[in-house]
């Protein structure tokens, strides 16, 4: 009787855990809106700084991808179901020392785009044009963005 009760009260929490945090539809209209915004704000070199990093091969635990960041995105988008809303791209600031600021040579790449969910996504990756690597930057959605070689046979 007592396991009964406690599977019962499981059950019962069951369909509560699933469900997942729903972005209204105000959320999602001003979440487009800021995502807009950044990309309108954009530079004309940030521009050509997302450009060459879609040309560029991310860099994960240090090797190289073997698909530039474009294709990688196509494919995902395909796989994954998914709309890439825009890119926007911005220069960083980086401690050298603790004296000394470096700038210019940092940039952060963002991806925004909307999962099938409705729900949207940033993916973000730092291209250093002093070294000319490019690696994701946040753990969780850019490190998706990889393809490694093909196993062996």
């Amino acid at each position: 009787m007592k396991t009964l009760v406690i599977i019962a009260f499981a059950l019962w929490f069951i369909p509560l855990l699933q469900e997942r945090p729903i972005q209204n539809d105000e959320d999602a209209a001003l979440r487009l809106k800021r995502i807009n915004e950044e990309i309108a704000m954009m530079t004309p070199e940030g521009k050509e700084i997302i450009e060459r990093a879609k040309r560029m091969l991310p860099e994960v635990n240090g090797k190289l991808s073997t698909l530039p960041l474009e294709k990688l995105v196509e494919n995902y988008a395909k796989e994954k179901n998914v709309a890439p809303v825009g890119w926007a791209a911005s220069k960083l600031l980086e401690w050298v020392s603790t004296n000394t600021l470096r700038s210019g040579s940092l940039w952060q790449n963002r991806l925004f785009y909307q999962m099938d969910t409705k729900e949207y996504r940033t993916a973000q990756w730092r291209y250093d044009s002093e070294t000319r690597t490019l690696y994701p930057f946040d753990e969780g959605n850019a490190a998706q963005f990889w393809s490694g070689p093909s196993p062996r046979r």
